[in-house]
């Protein structure tokens, strides 16, 4: 078999590059705001994927994580992240193209090729009968958890394409959406664009300023999921500075999570009025 993409190990799992699978699939979209992307999938950190700093020759230097963006610029180290062949499967598989295809059939194949390894490494003879058929029992209840699992995850996976798409549609070069754009990614009956801002005054993430400007706290625009895009703007004989909210890929997550918790009425439909009938 072919490797497509070099596979490592890390602390007993087989890992790969997300940079790498990156190159492989021939994706234009940026690294890091492609990353952002398939995140929202469901990829939980430590789980499904570590967060790694990389040096110019290619080693793995943690201590880089704790370097701001511009020194890691300047000490040539790069982010990268080191994703379980499940996870590598589950994004190749949503690319929706033939590399991607290639790339999710080959990391199906190395599941299965170290599943049979393992199987015949780690688990002993069966010394009676009995234990034979209950090991063969546990086996294939972990088979059929695993393809119920998956089943299910493809199925978030066509259940969330449409508003991917939509992402991608709105998302600029610098991966920031207005707020007006977030109520439409999020598309939940009855949150708008003034609804959104209302609800998130109501969160406590952002406040209105004097001059009627939404502004979020600071602490949210610490944690990046807003910016504050200032515009120059000539209104008659004068010049004045309008402040601007953007919201992040980690912000769009961080609302989503927010309106979970909140269930948007429905307007009610009233009956049509009966015809008035005169004696």
């Amino acid at each position: 078999m072919q490797e497509l993409v070099k596979i490592q190990s890390r602390d007993g799992r087989k890992v790969i590059s997300a940079r790498e699978l990156h190159a492989f699939l021939e994706v234009k979209t940026r690294f890091d705001i492609w990353m952002q992307r398939m995140f929202e999938y469901g990829c939980k950190r430590g789980e499904d994927y570590i967060e790694v700093a990389v040096t110019k020759n290619g080693h793995i230097d943690n201590q880089g994580l704790t370097l701001s963006a511009m020194e890691r610029t300047r000490a040539g180290i790069s982010t990268d992240y080191l994703l379980t062949l499940r996870t590598a499967q589950h994004i190749s598989m949503v690319q929706r193209s033939e590399k991607g295809q290639q790339a999710r059939d080959y990391f199906v194949d190395c599941e299965r090729r170290l599943w049979e390894y393992r199987q015949q490494v780690v688990h002993e003879i069966p010394k009676t009968k009995g234990q034979a058929l209950l090991e063969a029992a546990q086996a294939l209840l972990r088979l059929e958890a695993q393809q119920t699992q998956l089943e299910q995850q493809q199925q978030l996976l066509i259940d969330a394409q449409p508003k991917v798409d939509y992402y991608d549609r709105v998302m600029n070069s610098d991966g920031l959406l207005s707020v007006e754009q977030v109520a439409k990614t999020l598309a939940i009956q009855g949150l708008g664009r003034n609804n959104l801002f209302e609800f998130l005054r109501n969160q406590g993430v952002i406040r209105q300023a004097k001059n009627g400007t939404s502004l979020p706290y600071q602490p949210y625009v610490d944690r990046g999921f807003f910016r504050l895009i200032q515009q120059e703007v000539v209104l008659e004989d004068k010049t004045v500075v309008r402040t601007t909210i953007k919201v992040t890929p980690a912000g769009v997550a961080y609302i989503a999570r927010l309106t979970e918790r909140i269930q948007v009425r429905k307007t009610p439909v009233l009956p049509a009025a009966k015809p008035v009938t005169t004696a």
